[in-house]
Formats: structure tokens, C-alpha cells, sequence
């Protein structure tokens, strides 16, 4: 009797697997399924767990469990011959998915300080998992045949939003500079702004008045200035009062009559058509007041005027959401305890090793980045306790002690370290091994050839947020010049582009067509909200880059898709930066006493200015030009390029 039980047990399991091998019957199950009950499916036998050898049966577990892979699918493509993975690799990856981030350093500064060693072989399996589908993602998405890059969406005008709060400063024109109607516009254009208000002032004749004695006597000085919050009160309770005097004999015991009295309105409270401010404005337009939407209240609801709507969230860098995306760089894991404040020789070389472990050094790409999880930055020297003599007696040595040490005092004791760069740990792969990539501002990314990347946001992730990314080129692709009649506001990119076919014939700078133009530009402080808005002369040129088949059987340089259409390069309004931006679409180079030379081993660092980017147009800043020598880079032109 056991034995025939058993025997009807094995017989009804076996049918429920046969049942699963049906990919639309998977499919159902799956969506009704979290990953811990289908994974206590697949341990009931060993025929469940064969389910991950179909192929099409595993195409239906990884589009439900691994975000974006039915984006990224492609029938054409054979998933063999990109990564392998296998059940025990999707395990660990919906493990590492559940795990958050930042509890990887948590788990290293223990291990850093544990008297004992620690197996960090677990998180280090976890970090191998994400970077093994994230590779796997990346593989799908550029080998697919319908692979296209995405346009780019403009990012947010930063000069419109920064402005109010930013000090702005205007830069004098070059001595080069002819003066036209550009200076002129800008101060008469706030002359005319001024006489209104003294005309109104004086009604009547004395507005004549004072305009005709006004170049004879001299000006008396201006009025102390009010508070603030009294002038704005005095002018709501004078507006209030005009508008409701008005209509006073026509509505006396309207509704309207109870908000005479109401606070003025605030700038940071958004207006609504059910506000108070609309129905003062309401009295002083039309003769008949409008009666209130609502009979509780005219004001708008507190889920309104109180909790403003906020914007989605950032996604992190270290999201997978990336690995699905041809713009963006993935980012892979590596876990390697570490304290010291940048990535060493042999903390990279470990890196490398767990890489080529785990079977993924083979496939890596040019501009991959690999961030180590288990890099918890360390000071070198730990700042000392100060002992009992040192500690002072009295509140005012406290308030001395307190500063010398705002003044920068060299005492290591009395200083807090320095804080390491927050993204101290990335590491880009550059084709041979690793190299750091401190992701700040002014370092250019190191990879060797900045054109071949998909597109030049491609590390705009791991910026911070108002930074641009800096890319040291050394080629400029083939180019077209743009019509005569297409002016620099001109935003398409397809239509100017697809005209012109040949490189045009550059003899000498004279050749190249530049403007002149006044721009505001975003610098450093160290006073204010840590930055000030610069108008600057910037000599402007305009082309459109395109992909072009080989000249004479010679291979064409890998250009990625997300550089072609049109290029704005911008450079510093002098003589100098003139020069600069001619010999680079010309293909010279230019040496420090002036000389021009045949471009060689040069680099030409240029910054892409994100706010000024469009969909089809990038904006190029020239940022500096130097010359590498045996490894090194020396500065050439450097004045007059930031």
C-alpha cells in the first residue's frame, strides 16, 4: 500500500512538471507567484529545476523576475553566446536585489576591524549575481539588430532656475570686440524703465516739473528702505481697501466682504482660481463680485497649498534600471574591503581578480564602470583625543579654541579631516585593466577614446547633479558646415544635417564662420549658495557631425550614435580662443609660443554643457588643450580656455 501511494505521489508531481513546461501556462503561474513560492516550486524535484534549461522556458522565468529583460529580449539573439547564467546565478540575484546597498560597507568596516577574518565570500557572490545580469542586459540591448539610441531629453534650463538665487556677474567685452548694438541694447534697455515710475509718482503737471529741473538740482537722497514684511502688509491692506471701497455701496453684506481683512498673499503659495487673491482681484474688474466656488471656504485645500506635489526621485547609480539602458554606463559590483581614502594598486588588482572568477573580466566593455561596494574611506592619521591639560578651564579659551579652528588652524588635533570624494570608489575599464574615476567636475573621463561611447551622457549618472562631464578628445570626427541661412537658434538636426554629404575644405581659420555672443556661465564660490552666475564673451561655431563610410579602403574611426547631429563648440571670446576652436576643426595643433603644428599626440579637454544640450544638439565647451608625453599630460594652451 505505500509503495502504490508512492508511486501515485511521483506520478502526479511529474504531471504538474509536465504541466509547467507549457511556456503560456508558466507564464500565468508566474504572474500570480513572488520569487520565494516559485522558488519552492523548483526545489521539489530535479525535473522543476530543468525548467531553467529550456530556453524558452527560461525566457519566461527571466522577463518576470529580472527587470527589463522583456524590454531588452530579442528573438534573434541567442542568449548562449552572450553571458551564461543558470538558476543558482538568479538566485543570488533576487537575493542581491532585497539586499540594500548600503549595507555592503557596513558589513566591510566590521570585517576591517574584526579580530577574527570574516568570509566575505557571500556578499562578494551577491555583488558577482547583479553584475552578471547587468552584463547580460547590456549584451542584449547592443546586440539586438534594431538597436537605436534613444534621443536624449533636454535637461533642465539650471540658468532659469539658479538665477534668482544666484549674485551675477558681467565680464567686460575684448579690446577685439566691436562695439555695436550688443552693449547698447543692454543699457538701453533698462533707461526707459526708470522714467515711468517718476512720472507716476507726481500726477499732473509736476511730473514736468521735476523732469525738467531733474539735470539741474542734484537728487536727495533715497528714503530709508521699510521692512520687508511692512511693505508688503501695507500694500495688501491698501489694495484690499481700494478694491472693496469701491463696490462698497453695491455689495455691503456680500460674501466677499469677510476677506477683506485676510493675510496677504505669500510667493511660495501657489494661486488658485478658488484663492483669496482672485477674489480681490475679481472686485476691481468687474462691477458684480463673483460669488466663492466653495460656501465652507474660499481658500484652496491644504493638500494643495501646504504639500506641494514633488518630483519623482533620482534614481541611484547604483540602480539597476541602468543595466537596460544603451546611454548610460552600467555599473557592476565588486566587494573588497578597503579604508584607504582612494582605490590602491592592490585594491584594484583584487577587484580584477574577482572579476576574472567569476568568469565576467571577458565581458567587459570600453567604459564600463565598477563600483567596489566594500571601499569604506579611512583618514590615514585619526585625529587624537586631546588629553586633560589641553582641555580648557573657562567658556572664553572655548570660544578662542573654536576660532582658531574656523581659521584653519594646522593643529591635526583641533581639524576634522577632510571628507574622501563620495564617489571615491568608481572605477572605469578602459580596454586593458581598471582605472579610477574620481567623477569630479574638472577630471576628464579616463577612457581612451571618448568618441567610440554610445553617447556623451553617458556618465551623466554618477555625476553630481550641476556637474558636466569633461571628455579629452583627440580626433574630430568628419563634419559638415551648416547653410548659410541657418542661424545658431536653430534646434533640428536632421534636416541641415542630412543635406551635406562631403567634408568641406577647410584652408585656414578665416574659413570657419564664428560668432561672438554674451553667455552666462556658472562658477565656484566660496561665499552665497557656493556658486555665481558670469556673463562672458564666447566665440560660437556650429557644425553637424555624421558617420561617414571610409575614404580609399582606410577604416573610419568607431563615432557612437549618440554624437552625431549637430555640435555647438563654444570657446573663450579672446584671440586665443579664436585660434583655438580653428585649429581644431582644421586639424592642427598649436604650440605655446603660438606656432602652428601638425597635430600629434594633443588633447583637447572639452565639457559638455548639459543645460545648453537640446534633443539632436550637444553644446562643447573648450576646457583646455595639453600634450601627453610618455603617459603624462603637459599643458599648452591653458590661458584664456576656461
Amino acid at each position: 500500500m505505500p509503495v502504490a501511494l508512492h508511486a501515485r505521489a511521483s506520478h502526479s508531481h511529474t504531471s504538474f512538471t509536465a504541466v509547467l513546461k507549457h511556456p503560456l501556462v508558466l507564464a500565468r503561474l508566474l504572474g500570480c507567484l513572488d520569487w520565494p513560492d516559485f522558488h519552492a516550486v523548483l526545489d521539489t524535484s530535479r525535473d522543476a529545476r530543468d525548467l531553467f534549461s529550456d530556453n524558452s522556458l527560461r525566457d519566461v522565468i527571466l522577463s518576470r523576475f529580472v527587470p527589463g529583460f522583456e524590454s531588452c529580449r530579442d528573438p534573434s539573439v541567442n542568449l548562449d553566446q552572450l553571458v551564461p547564467v543558470d538558476i543558482y546565478h538568479l538566485h543570488l540575484f533576487m537575493v542581491s536585489q532585497n539586499f540594500p546597498v548600503h549595507l555592503y560597507p557596513t558589513y566591510a568596516l566590521r570585517t576591517l576591524f574584526a579580530l577574527e577574518g570574516i568570509n566575505t565570500e557571500p556578499l562578494a557572490s551577491l555583488t558577482q549575481a547583479h553584475s552578471r545580469f547587468t552584463l547580460l542586459l547590456q549584451a542584449m540591448v547592443h546586440a539586438s539588430p534594431n538597436f537605436t539610441i534613444p534621443p536624449e531629453q533636454p535637461h533642465a534650463h539650471l540658468f532659469e532656475k539658479l538665477s534668482p538665487t544666484l549674485p551675477e556677474l558681467t565680464s567686460p567685452a575684448p579690446l577685439t570686440y566691436q562695439a555695436s548694438s550688443a552693449p547698447c541694447s543692454l543699457h538701453a534697455s533698462s533707461q526707459p524703465s526708470s522714467r515711468p515710475h517718476r512720472k507716476l509718482k507726481s500726477p499732473g503737471g509736476s511730473a514736468r516739473r521735476s523732469w525738467f529741473f531733474e539735470s539741474r538740482t542734484p537728487s536727495p537722497p533715497p528714503p530709508v528702505a521699510e521692512p520687508r514684511a511692512l511693505r508688503v502688509y501695507s500694500s495688501s491692506w491698501r489694495r484690499s481697501w481700494r478694491g472693496s471701497s469701491s463696490h462698497r455701496h453695491t455689495s455691503l453684506y456680500s460674501s466677499d466682504s469677510d476677506n477683506e481683512l485676510a493675510p496677504p498673499l505669500r510667493r511660495y503659495v501657489k494661486s488658485t482660481p478658488t484663492s483669496t487673491s482672485n477674489s480681490r482681484s475679481s472686485l476691481s474688474r468687474s462691477p458684480t463680485p463673483t460669488p466663492p466656488t466653495s460656501t465652507s471656504s474660499s481658500s484652496p485645500p491644504p493638500s494643495r497649498a501646504r504639500f506641494p506635489t514633488t518630483p519623482p526621485p533620482t534614481p541611484s547609480p547604483y540602480d539597476f534600471v541602468h543595466a537596460a539602458s544603451p546611454t548610460r554606463a552600467p555599473v557592476l559590483r565588486v566587494y573588497i574591503p578597503c579604508s584607504s581614502p582612494a582605490p590602491n594598486p592592490q585594491t584594484i588588482m583584487r577587484c580584477e581578480e574577482q572579476l576574472v572568477i567569476a568568469e565576467l573580466w571577458q565581458h567587459l566593455s570600453v567604459g564600463d564602470i565598477v563600483a567596489n561596494l566594500g571601499h569604506v574611506p579611512l583618514p590615514d592619521d585619526p585625529p587624537e583625543k586631546p588629553s586633560k591639560d589641553d582641555t580648557p578651564s573657562s567658556s572664553t579659551s572655548t570660544s578662542i579654541k573654536r576660532r582658531r579652528s574656523l581659521r584653519g588652524s594646522s593643529s591635526t588635533s583641533q581639524r576634522a579631516p577632510a571628507p574622501a570624494p563620495p564617489a571615491a570608489n568608481w572605477l572605469i575599464f578602459n580596454g586593458t585593466f581598471l582605472v579610477p574615476f574620481p567623477a569630479t567636475p574638472a577630471a576628464p573621463v579616463p577612457v581612451p577614446d571618448a568618441l567610440a561611447l554610445p553617447s556623451p551622457f553617458y556618465y551623466t549618472h554618477v555625476l553630481p547633479r550641476l556637474a558636466n562631464p569633461v571628455f579629452a578628445l583627440r580626433r574630430m570626427p568628419r563634419f559638415s558646415a551648416p547653410s548659410p541661412h541657418a542661424g545658431y537658434n536653430n534646434t533640428n538636426n536632421g534636416s541641415n544635417g542630412s543635406v551635406m554629404t562631403s567634408h568641406p575644405a577647410l584652408s585656414g581659420p578665416d574659413d570657419i564662420a564664428m560668432r561672438l555672443v554674451h553667455l552666462p556661465a556658472k562658477v565656484p564660490t566660496a561665499h552665497g549658495n557656493g556658486a555665481a552666475l558670469v556673463r562672458r564673451y564666447k566665440w560660437l561655431t556650429r557644425v553637424y557631425v555624421h558617420a561617414s563610410p571610409p575614404l580609399r579602403g582606410e577604416p573610419e574611426p568607431e563615432l557612437g550614435a549618440g554624437w552625431q547631429g549637430e555640435w555647438v563648440l563654444e570657446g573663450d571670446g579672446t584671440k586665443e580662443g579664436r585660434e583655438a576652436l580653428a585649429d581644431w576643426l582644421v586639424g592642427r595643433a598649436r604650440s605655446a609660443t603660438g606656432e602652428a603644428k601638425t597635430r600629434g599626440e594633443w588633447e583637447w579637454e572639452w565639457e559638455l554643457v548639459r543645460e545648453r544640450c537640446e534633443k539632436g544638439r550637444i553644446w562643447l565647451k573648450l576646457v583646455n588643450v595639453q600634450r601627453c608625453v610618455d603617459g603624462d599630460s603637459e599643458t599648452v594652451v591653458s590661458e584664456g580656455l576656461v
